[in-house]
């Protein structure tokens, strides 16, 4: 519907509303023209009203005085009058907010000609020879307060004067000064009548949702916000302007959420409540008051969206920097980021840059060249890829005179800078914010200045961040600045008595030592950190040690006895001044760099095995190839990055501990005896030297940690970088397929599909086939009632086939059945029938006559997701799954790139890579989106058919400069203004992109012409092309001078409207092939700088073949991937040498034969059955086998069951285990621990005569109870030893405790009794009665205690957090099951809101619970015990500073022997033996 209204149809809309409410006239009249008679000073708003119109208000008002005094209506007919005004009321006030919104949709502004104009010359899409159409400028909207003579003053001086201007002039004089744009230019075709304004693409799709802030007349307000505004809507603004949304999607959300007539009765009874008059008038809603939330944003109608899609950048780039607080740089910034994206770009081809080093200058001009295009330019990938090409390339002349080319950057590498730009922007935030926060401090610092310029990465800048916190600590306080601490920082806050909130951080202790006396010894030190740090930095002594002339402990006792000191002993004071000079070695960044370079060149991965690794690693895991590794170089991991990946996931799962391994303490002598330690030899300078060793070895020691994680996590960034290329490599093979090439037709051609398929070829399994023509459409769905094996299938089948005449047969399914029985089924009717394809149109085949029907083998992943997928079930309702199952099948061959897209959200659920769940979801779902994006823009979009089909629509997106937002605003424009686009132009002049969407989007939106729309003047044959409108002149050039035109040849073509291209393709595109291209080339690059040879030679190819299609062929599948596709082996995982069950389905004395799991045929030949020991075999027995030939394609192998076989390929040497690499010592220790406890378990043969007794190990028992009741228990052997049990405790589900019961004889007088600790029982008996019971009542109690939480601990502590804060005047605690030590409970409390989480253990106990040393026999007693020990920790704190001591700091969250830790009595004494 369009939105531009006639001046007579808005008449015609005022008198119908006049007549419909009786004589209310429409809000819009306080914009127009006003009679001074119409003014009444009586009205008090303002408004223009008549006297039937007065009454009726009053007539209102007086019923509403009366309900409101408690009078009662009874008459029905008055009742029936007052909902008839009620009703007149909302009805006006509905056509009032109708008139506001018209009006104010009218004021949003135009390109005027001028930008226009050099947005078309910028662009290349201006028309050529195009004549600029005249212009009106249309009104100043009046304001409330103007008079019809300022209005008729404005249009005498606007117009000059000519008939067409006067009529316009009256025709805005009628309609109104409100109807009108200011500073608006509209384009008016000759003899057309003067209307609204065209809106741009925003505009024109979400403009009818947007309505600007009212002001009341009684203010007199007229401004209104053009900018940034949200978008509202109510039901009146769905029903009347639909082109906001997409018909679909607002059907849809009309469906899911209504229209509101179902609330009509409560906002009725709303408005009954409340006066009629315009100050009461409710104010128009917006979106997410109507719809829901998550609805809005799924179909992306959010306030965010909107300003996605009117913002002029590619909407992918949007995405990527939407977190970035800076991101346009200055040309310091810009330069530094075109250095800093080079040199990753080096270290990301050091395998070429290493190669040929001649090229590393040109490489870094083309990396800084694309960072360009990107950063200054807005421009995508494609778009760089295809018409940039010449920059991408190193062109060098050989003496001979011919030409060398060396590719520089692939695509791969140019996605690769897009996400290098984006690290260096966080990188640049991030230097700013500490910039920003040192720079106040007015100081001046070397190490500072020195690090904030030459840092590379992130960790550098953390480095730098904990500097400047310990440096200045105390004026960063002092001024009230903070540096985002940490995720280790120890910084809280506490409240002082004044109420006040104080800073405190970790560095607090030091600040107290530069206050103290004892500074002076660390002065006294010889050496600054500094200077040390310089030394060992440069590998030089430039700075020497000097000794004082007394000991460290002499100068410390002197301190301490002149003024008070922070320190009571000599000993204390010394620890501080170590630890003081070891902590400024350790915030020294130039220290943590030099240690952690070190570390990469020298450092090596060992795997340390935990004891749950060591048992749940088996040889066939995922975690095998590296149970054992040692000494494995960092550098190495590049080279398989899953390697590491599967190290971090198997660590995470407390299987392996990855230790980087470093010859630390030779590296700590060195460093001091070179560099630190003085040359004097005195007791002096041995107590010097030794204070400085040591401060050396605990800034050393701290510091192994942080570098550790840093080198992990470099190496996770560049394995996971490194998997994210080769997902993309993978997928792209997927996508880069054309479709089926019929035999007979040129490549890209859709094939007609006839699929056939079943689900396990069984009798009770019908085959199911589907027929799609060209166009994609169903024809023809057959249910085969005869079963494949019939003769009668025969007979059906060719009649289907002879019916519908497919180009292809394409076959796939989900089991081997597919393959021996449907396939060699119908390879055998179409061999002994001879179908061949349709030769109807005369079509020229290879050898004369058409060849058979191909039966094709069809990948089933898309097919498989279609058929119960929303899509499948929208497309095709109450079809079967199988029908689904198999249309997809067939629409895979006609359209490979869109099935694919077509999977939405399901993409990533998609095989690609064997490791690509090691990478993160957001990581795969981009390798997947970049990946299509490559191949969308190689093929390109059918702009006018996308718009008209939705399936080719899903394209759209991924087409560069595009997304999900901005495809769909290029849509919805295109449908409202003739659903056609003529010619790329458009996009620019009729604003349904701008500039640089245009200029990323252009080329790859194609507008193919044929002999009928050749000739129209609005075709343009390079639209066709991938010929950017950028290089439409070198285009036409080379068609003139292939056509060897003059200039006045030229003109003469263009003033008869002729086109140069036109007549090349007339007369022939093969002339083209006389050009010398390279010629030309160098005059371009010698004369305007212009590198084009790559983009000469891509015109020429598109000229003499449009859009040709650049995909590969048809992906015929091989004999491994159909074998891969039915039974979902690999070559990996199923070939000579796999040992697997086989089930026997025939036995005999000759052979066997049996089936794997999937359905593959094994035969074991008579010599490779095992007979030994009088075995026998039955049908339907599972045995074990070692395959020994694998047939894929018949999806057969031969299998031996005999020992040795098995044995031999058992024992095969693994290709990971490699000497100096591999820790055989350690795994052989491990294998005769395990078979000793395979033989201690057997050897356990005694039986216990209890009802509670099973010969379970811990596994088994605990599978045993996981479906019981918590509190049930099972009794077993141990393996501790034949005179030892285990009682086998569920506390919680998946949480079981297992107790150690030693079982004592008594020689002297034969009697038996258990001990459990050092308590003992008679029987088992009073074991369970006493102990068990009593324990789980215990239990009981924590668990049903009100400070108990069942989460988990992370959530726990969650908790705990927001608890505290909720409650920020008192300590928090509560308890929670320690689920790595069943039986014990974890205690976590807060001292305040600010400080940490602190952790004790309390184990439960039959008699009560274990905290401290101490035992409390109830819940009640535990919890006052626990508040009674913080209390004394508390007051001891406190007299130990007023007798001027140093408390002794306990790690917080630490487990000690203090404090409720596993070690003593307390320890894992009794966890129960395996």
């Amino acid at each position: 519907m369009s939105n531009e209204i006639s001046g007579d149809e808005r008449e015609i809309k005022d008198d119908f509303s006049d007549v419909e409410d009786e004589g209310y006239k429409d809000k819009r009249n306080d914009n127009k023209h006003l009679d001074d008679e119409a003014l009444d000073e009586d009205d008090d708003d303002g408004l223009t009203d008549s006297s039937e119109e007065d009454d009726d208000e009053d007539e209102d008002e007086d019923e509403i005085k009366k309900v409101s005094e408690g009078f009662i209506v009874d008459d029905d007919d008055d009742e029936e009058e007052i909902n008839r005004k009620r009703k007149k009321h909302r009805r006006k006030k509905r056509k009032e907010a109708e008139a506001r919104r018209r009006k104010e949709l009218e004021d949003i502004d135009k390109l005027d000609e001028d930008d226009l104009e050099l947005l078309l010359e910028n662009s290349g899409a201006k028309p050529v020879g195009a004549k600029s159409k005249p212009k009106i400028r249309r009104l100043v909207k009046a304001g409330l307060e103007g008079n019809d003579q300022e209005g008729e003053n404005e249009l005498a001086n606007l117009h000059d004067g000519s008939d067409a201007d006067r009529e316009a002039a009256e025709e805005a004089h009628r309609r109104g000064l409100t109807d009108m744009f200011s500073d608006v230019e509209e384009d008016v075709a000759e003899g057309d009548e003067v209307g609204f304004a065209p809106r741009t693409a925003f505009n024109d799709e979400f403009d009818d949702f947007i309505e600007e802030d009212e002001f009341s007349d009684e203010e007199g307000q007229t401004e209104r916000r053009t900018t940034n505004r949200v978008p509202q809507i109510n039901n009146q603004m769905i029903s009347q302007h639909v082109s906001a949304i997409d018909k679909e999607k607002l059907d849809e959300l009309y469906e899911i959420l209504g229209d509101g007539e179902d609330y009509e009765w409560a906002l009725e009874g709303e408005e009954e409540t409340g006066d009629f008059n315009e100050d009461n008038e409710q104010q128009p809603t917006e979106l997410a008051d109507v719809f829901e939330p998550s609805e809005l944003k799924e179909r992306m109608l959010t306030a965010e969206d909107n300003i996605v899609r009117v913002t002029d950048v590619p909407e992918r780039y949007q995405e990527l920097r939407k977190n970035i607080k800076k991101y346009q740089l200055d040309d310091e910034e810009f330069n530094q980021e075109k250095e800093w994206v080079a040199e990753e770009m080096i270290k990301f081809k050091s395998d070429l840059i290493n190669s040929n080093p001649a090229i590393l200058e040109p490489f870094k001009n083309s990396v800084g060249y694309v960072l360009g295009l990107i950063v200054k330019e807005n421009c995508e990938v494609p778009f760089i890829w295809n018409h940039r090409r010449d920059y991408l390339l190193h062109t060098l002349r050989r003496p001979d005179g011919t030409l060398s080319v060396q590719k520089l950057l692939q695509e791969d590498e140019l996605w690769r800078i897009v996400q290098l730009d984006i690290d260096f922007h966080n990188f640049n935030d991030t230097k700013i914010s500490i910039a920003k926060t040192f720079e106040p401090l007015n100081v001046y610092d070397g190490t500072y200045q020195d690090q904030i310029a030459n840092a590379k990465s992130m960790i550098e800048l953390q480095d730098l961040n904990e500097y400047i916190n310990f440096v200045y600590s105390t004026e960063l306080k002092d001024k009230s600045l903070t540096i985002t601490a940490p995720e280790d920082d120890d910084s809280e806050l506490t409240t002082t008595s004044k109420g006040k909130k104080k800073k405190h951080s970790r560095y607090a202790i030091y600040e107290k030592i530069r206050a103290d006396g004892i500074f002076h010894v660390i002065r006294s030190i010889g050496i600054k950190a500094s200077e040390f740090v310089e030394n060992l930095v440069t590998q030089s002594k430039f700075y020497t040690t000097e000794d004082a002339d007394l000991s460290p402990e002499d100068m410390a006792k002197e301190v301490i006895e002149k003024a008070d000191s922070l320190f009571g002993t000599v000993d204390q004071a010394v620890e501080g001044v170590k630890n003081y000079f070891a902590e400024q070695l350790f915030t020294n960044p130039k220290f943590r760099s030099e240690v952690r370079s070190n570390y990469e060149k020298y450092a090596k991965v060992d795997i340390v095995l935990t004891e749950k690794g060591r048992l749940k690693i088996d040889s066939s895991g995922p975690y095998a190839d590296f149970k054992y590794l040692i000494n494995y170089p960092i550098t190495s991991f590049i080279s398989k990055p899953d390697l590491f990946l599967r190290m971090l996931e198997a660590e995470s799962m407390g299987y392996v501990v990855i230790k980087i391994n470093f010859d630390l303490q030779s590296y700590t002598n060195h460093a001091f005896n070179t560099y630190l330690k003085s040359d004097y030899s005195s007791d002096i300078a041995s107590s010097w030297n030794k204070l400085r060793y040591d401060a050396l070895n605990i800034a050393i020691k701290k510091l192994v940690p942080l570098v550790s994680l840093n080198i992990k996590e470099n190496i996770r960034r560049d394995c996971e970088t490194k998997i994210y290329f080769e997902i993309r490599k993978n997928f792209a093979k997927k996508i880069d397929q054309a479709p089926y090439q019929p035999k007979g037709f040129e490549k890209g051609t859709i094939p007609r599909v006839l699929s056939v398929s079943f689900r396990n070829g069984t009798r009770s399994d019908a085959v199911i086939s589907a027929m799609l023509d060209d166009e994609g459409k169903l024809i023809d769905l057959v249910k085969f009632e005869e079963y494949v094996k019939d003769d009668e299938f025969d007979a059906t089948f060719i009649k289907l086939v002879q019916k519908n005449k497919p180009d292809v047969i394409a076959v796939s399914g989900c089991n081997v059945s597919t393959a021996t029985i449907l396939y060699s089924k119908l390879s055998k009717i179409v061999e002994n029938t001879k179908l061949t394809v349709n030769d109807d149109d005369d079509l020229e085949f290879e050898t004369g006559q058409p060849p058979l029907l191909e039966l094709l083998w069809v990948n089933n992943e898309t097919a498989r997701l279609y058929e119960n997928s929303k899509r499948g079930a929208n497309d095709y309702p109450g079809k079967s799954s199988l029908a689904k199952f198999v249309i997809g099948i067939a629409k895979y061959v006609q359209q490979p790139l869109l099935e694919y897209i077509a999977l939405g959200e399901n993409l990533p659920s998609l095989s690609i890579h064997k490791f690509q769940s090691l990478i993160s979801p957001e990581k795969l779902k981009d390798a997947v989106t970049t990946s299509l994006v490559d191949i969308v823009n190689m093929v390109g979009v059918d702009i006018n058919e996308a718009v008209r089909d939705e399936y080719l629509a899903l394209e759209l997106p991924y087409i560069s400069g595009l997304g999900p937002r901005k495809a769909s605003g290029i849509i919805q424009s295109i449908q409202n203004k003739g659903s056609t686009l003529n010619n790329r132009s458009d996009l620019i002049t009729q604003q349904i992109t701008s500039k640089y969407v245009f200029l990323n989007c252009a080329s790859f939106l194609k507008i193919p012409y044929n002999n009928r729309t050749i000739t129209s003047s609005d075709t343009d044959p390079l639209d066709a092309t991938r010929i950017h409108p950028q290089d439409y002149e070198l285009a036409i050039k080379m068609a003139s001078d292939a056509l060897e035109l003059d200039e006045e040849d030229i003109a003469d073509i263009n003033e008869n409207g002729g086109s140069i291209i036109n007549q090349l393709l007339s007369d022939g595109v093969d002339k083209l092939n006389e050009l010398v291209l390279e010629d030309y080339g160098n005059e371009l690059e010698a004369k305007f700088h212009l590198k084009k040879r790559a983009t000469l030679q891509m015109i020429k190819e598109e000229l003499q073949h449009h859009y040709e299609e650049l995909r590969r062929s048809f992906h015929k599948l091989t004999e491994a991937e159909i074998f891969h596709m039915l039974t979902g082996e690999t070559k990996e995982t199923f070939n000579v040498g796999t040992i697997l069950p086989i089930n026997l389905r025939r036995v005999d004395n000759r052979f066997m034969i049996g089936l794997t799991q999937f359905e593959v045929d094994c035969k074991i030949n008579g010599d490779k059955i095992d007979y030994s020991n009088g075995r026998e075999y039955n049908i339907g027995q599972t045995v074990q086998g070692v395959v020994t030939r694998c047939d894929y394609y018949q999806f057969k192998c031969e299998v031996s069951l005999l020992k040795q076989d098995i044995q031999l390929y058992s024992e095969q040497p693994k290709p990971y285990k490699i000497d100096d690499l591999w820790d055989f010592k350690a795994e052989y220790e491990d294998i005769q621990l395990e078979k000793e406890r395979e033989n201690s378990e057997r050897r356990s043969t005694q039986i216990l005569q209890h009802p509670l007794f099973h010969n379970f190990n811990s596994r088994q028992a605990e599978e045993y109870l996981a479906p019981r009741m918590i509190g049930e228990c099972v009794i077993r052997p141990s393996s501790l030893g034949e005179n030892h049990f285990t009682i086998t405790l569920k506390i919680a589900n998946q949480l079981f405790q297992h107790i150690v019961v030693v079982q004592v004889r008594n020689q002297l007088n034969n009697t038996t009794s258990y001990r459990i600790d050092k308590e003992t029982f008679e029987d088992m008996d009073e074991v369970v009665a006493k102990y068990v019971e009593e324990l789980t009542a215990s239990i009981d109690a924590m668990v049903s205690h009100e400070k108990f939480r069942k989460n988990p601990l992370e959530e726990v502590k969650d908790w705990l957090n927001k608890y505290s804060e909720a409650n920020q005047n008192r300590s928090c605690y509560t308890f929670c099951y320690n689920r790595k030590a069943p039986g014990w409970f974890y205690l976590l409390f807060k001292t305040s809101v600010n400080s940490p989480i602190t952790t004790w253990n309390v184990k439960a106990l039959p008699n009560g619970y274990l905290l401290s040393g101490n035992v409390y026999p109830d819940m009640t007693s535990l919890c006052n015990g626990f508040k009674q020990i913080m209390i004394n920790k508390v007051n001891e704190k406190k007299m130990m500073r007023q007798q001027g001591r140093v408390p002794v700091a306990v790690p917080r969250g630490g487990y000690t022997s203090n404090y409720g830790g596993y070690a003593g009595s307390a320890g894992y004494t009794n966890y129960g033996g395996y």
